[in-house]
């Protein structure tokens, strides 16, 4: 479900098929963000804000 979602919005938005729409550009940046952290929220570098900075003590 989530892979046909991405699929259909991969093809909507990919920069070959709009070359110099930077708004498609981004868009698509942004749906392989998120389909990159459901799928695997380890290695997508989703950081919780709290654990950004170093513990004190």
């Amino acid at each position: 479900m989530i892979k046909n979602a991405y699929r259909r919005l991969a093809r909507q938005f990919h920069p070959d098929l709009h070359p110099g729409d930077t708004a498609a550009a981004e868009r698509f940046k942004e749906v392989l963000r998120r389909v990159r952290r459901v799928v695997r929220p380890a290695s997508a570098g989703d950081v919780r804000p709290e654990r950004t900075q170093p513990r004190p003590g």
